[in-house]
Order: C-alpha cells, then structure tokens, then sequence
C-alpha cells in the first residue's frame, strides 16, 4: 500500500502512548464543564445586567452604541454603508460584515440589554469548543482541558467583552471551531465531511469580521502539516477545493458588494478615512519616541487583556481604569512561569508528545503568531492598546497557557496548581464584577 494512503500513516505515528480517541470522563470530571459553563454564564448575565448599555464609552464595552445602531439598522430592513451612515457620531461600524448584525437583529425588539445574550452565546460556545480541543490533544487528562477551558471562563476582560454587542464573541467561536475541525483532522484525516465543515466555518467566519482572512494561512499551514503526516495529495487538494469553495461560496457576495461599492474587496481605504480622528501611533512616537510608544502599548495591551474598565467619570474623559498593579504583576508571574513551562515541554517533546498532538500544538502557535502578528501591525498606525484584539486567539492562549503552568508542577500537584490558579482567577473575577459596577 503507498505510504500517502496508509490510514495508520494519515493518523500519525505515536512517539509516545496515546489513546486514539478521548476517554469517556469519569467520576467529578463529568461535571467540569458544566459547572464553568455555568460559573461564566452566571458572571456575563452579572456584567451584561448591570453595565450601561449604548454610546457610554466604557471600557468594558467598547464600541457598544456603534454596533447596536448596526443591529437596528438591520432590524429596520436597511444594510448600512459609508454613505447612509455619513455624519452619524455612532455609524462608523458600517464597514463590518453583516452576519453579527443579522442575527443580533432578531432580538432588536427585546431591547439592548437582550443583544448582549447573542454574545453570552457565543461565549459559551467558545469555552465548549476550547474543552474540546484541549480533549483530542489530551485525551486521557482530563485536567488540562478543565483548567484551559476555566482559564477562557475566567479572565474578567474576557467576560467582559463577551457580554457586550460586538462581533468579537463570534469571531472567537468561529475560529475556535476552525481549530477544533483541524485538530480533528490530524487524527482521523481531513475527509470530506471535516473540508465541507471548514468550508462552512470560514466563511461564516468571514461574514463576521475582516481578522478571519487570517484563517486563510492557519488552514494552509495545517494542510501543510497534513501532507507531511501522509495524507494523500490528490485527496488533500480536493478536499482542500471543496473547503475553501463552500467558504467563497457563503461569504462571496459580501466581497463582491463590497467591490461594486467601495472599489475594493475590502473598504480599507474607507475604513482609514473613518478612523483619520481616532489616536494615530505617529502622535505618540513624536512624543516618547518608538521605545517609549511600544513600552506603553505593551503594558496596556497586557492589563487590558486580563481585566480593563469604566465608570461614568472616566467614560467622559475617555479613561480606561485599571486593577491594582499588585494583581497585574501576579498575572505577569503567572505568564513567564507558563513561558517557562511550555519551553520546558518543548525539550522533551519527542518524550512526552505525541505526533498529533505536536501537530496541534504547532497549529495553535501559528494561529496565536498569526493574531498577534495582526495586532502588532494595526498599531504601527493606530493606536489601540486593547488586548480584545488577542481574543481570536483565546483558544491557542487558554490551552497553551493550561500546557506551561501545569508543566511546571510533580504529576501529584499538578491538580491543585490547576485548580489554584482558577479558584484566584475567579476570586479576581468577583472583585473586578463588583469593582466596574458604576
């Protein structure tokens, strides 16, 4: 039989034991899913309850007004565009694909507050999906997915903002879908069923926000990856067709639209035009240099990422607060620890990994470098210090992260570092819910 269609080969070979496929959860373990479902749906409904809605300029809930005015605007049959929203304080989301405002749409007439729920949604999806990719990559440790999955549900920033009206929640959940279809892919092949899946989550994806053209390089690189594992090549090209042709065939028109409108696929050129008042990271480099701009993006990206937020004194000025630094210098222990813990297992990883499981992990840096990549050359020109804009990539983060600190800990402590960590992240969830309360 030719090695490229071997289906041991398409599998992978083990460089360490593995079960093929996940081990049905036992004991406790059944319920820690559902309890972190619930513990994050009790703190979002908490957050999307209690936080203004509309043009308040929170930090907590950026851009809110600017996309609710979106979702009704579709409500009201009308599809918004630079001209129709000329002049408007509050339209300049009018470049986002439609499918957020599509759905959000629907719950027009419950009121604001009952579009936040369309986020919560999609939150919960995430963190679902989040478990379950941390389960084909560790099928036989159920701690792992546990601790990634409580790490997503608990980073208050991350409640935050997917419990407001954004499209940031969707996008999350589509590219958290498209990583769990490729960590699939790498057990059992990518068949037809997994490209048409793709297909579907591409393009969707691409009707949501303009940062899912990254899954473009993600998903060739893992095809990459597959050809190298075995898969056949005239099966991996078809199947690599008939994916990327459904997502042309879904999210085709908003580019053509887009082409007849504007003269371009995407309204970038608009788009810089509408964004030519907001914070230009020229300001800052003549003020503090190059050094000092990076510095001070760096910082705020990081607090931000962990927890960020407003009150009605500081949304007049345009203030972001912060928790006490204290809280942030533990956050940063905690991330050069998981460094530290993931260049640990990088050593050992032909000991300890097995081949679809390096496969996955490589998936997962190449989806955060992609992200981070983005980020980093959107603020070469604006000045936007948000660490929402990493949360595409919450997956990679959650489980990465879950990888490095446990790493770190004897196999007997691994449980109680794991759930250490998440009993201080929810207790820093309760302070920042209460804190951010105007």
């Amino acid at each position: 039989m030719n090695k490229r269609e071997d289906p041991a080969v398409t599998a992978g070979t083990p460089l360490s034991p593995l079960a093929p496929e996940p081990t049905p959860l036992m004991g406790t373990w059944r319920f820690a899913l559902p309890i972190l479902l619930v513990l994050y749906f009790c703190f979002a409904t908490f957050h999307a309850l209690t936080t203004p809605t509309g043009f308040t300029g929170l930090q907590n809930a950026p851009d809110e007004a600017a996309h609710i005015f979106i979702a009704k605007e579709f409500n009201a049959g009308r599809y918004p565009t630079e001209q129709s929203v000329n002049g408007n304080p509050i339209g300049y989301e009018w470049h986002q694909p439609p499918l957020t405002y599509f759905v959000a749409a629907r719950f027009v007439p419950l009121g604001d507050r009952a579009l936040r729920f369309v986020s919560v949604a999609f939150g919960l999806l995430s963190l679902y999906l989040i478990f379950q990719v941390g389960r084909r990559l560790f099928p036989t440790d159920p701690l792992l997915p546990t601790v990634a999955t409580g790490f997503a549900a608990l980073v208050p920033s991350h409640i935050a903002i997917t419990s407001t009206v954004s499209n940031d929640a969707p996008t999350e959940a589509l590219f958290s879908w498209v990583l769990l279809i490729m960590v699939s892919s790498y057990r059992g092949g990518f068949t037809s069923q997994r490209a048409l899946a793709l297909g579907l989550a591409i393009g969707l994806a691409l009707l949501v926000k303009a940062t899912a053209l990254l899954l473009i390089p993600i998903v060739l690189f893992s095809l990459i990856l597959l050809y190298k594992n075995g898969q056949g090549t005239r099966q991996l090209l078809s199947h690599a067709l008939l994916c990327f042709g459904v997502a042309l065939l879904i999210s085709g028109a908003w580019f053509v639209r887009n082409g007849v409108l504007y003269g371009e696929l995407l309204p970038l050129q608009s788009f810089k035009r509408a964004f030519a008042g907001t914070a230009q990271a020229s300001d800052f480099v003549k003020a503090m240099g190059w050094e000092g701009y990076l510095s001070l993006t760096g910082q705020w990206t990081f607090q931000s990422f962990w927890a960020v937020y407003g009150n009605s004194k500081s949304a007049e000025k345009g203030i972001q607060l912060f928790l006490p630094s204290p809280l942030y210098g533990i956050f940063a222990v905690f991330f050069m620890a998981a460094l530290a813990g993931i260049t640990r297992l990088h050593f050992k990883r032909n000991q300890v990994f097995y081949r679809v499981q390096l496969m996955g992990f490589w998936t997962l840096l190449a989806t955060l470098l992609m992200v981070l990549g983005s980020f980093g050359y959107f603020i070469l020109t604006y000045f936007q210090a948000q660490g929402r804009y990493l949360y595409p990539a919450m997956l990679p983060i959650a489980i990465c992260s879950a990888m490095g600190w446990l790493a770190l800990f004897p196999e007997k402590s691994k449980r109680v570092a794991g759930f250490g960590l998440l009993a201080f992240m929810g207790l820093v969830t309760l302070f920042y819910l209460f804190w951010i309360v105007p």
